[in-house]
């Protein structure tokens, strides 16, 4: 799920070479800080819509990437990571039929 809106592309132009023109690395600080806070309240808002039983699909990061785009069930949403089920399936690999595989909320997607 891409949380990006129309105009992101030309904002984060605009952000890089606002960023590139900081010497102060107390200031580059301060932004590394307020992305991570962004980022944690993004994984919130996604761990809020998750529900026990509601199919997920693993995003184009997940390594190994035989997984990408494949389906897991929701077993259990744990703040910034959610458990999954896999089915018994050979696409799955090593994770064929697993029934607590434990995955970050930023490999996954709605």
């Amino acid at each position: 799920m891409k949380t990006t809106t129309s105009a992101a592309p030309a904002a984060i132009l605009d952000i890089a070479l606002a960023i590139s023109k900081i010497t102060d690395i107390t200031e580059l600080d301060r932004i590394n800080e307020q992305v991570r806070l962004r980022k944690s309240a993004l994984q919130s808002v996604k761990a809020i819509g998750l529900r026990p039983g509601q199919r997920v699909a693993f995003n184009h990061t997940i390594r190994p990437a035989y997984l990408k785009g494949l389906v897991a069930e929701v077993v259990r949403i744990n703040g910034k990571s959610v458990t999954v089920k896999t089915p018994s399936d050979p696409a799955y690999g090593r994770f064929s039929g697993c029934g607590a595989l434990r995955v970050p909320l930023t490999l996954i997607q709605l």
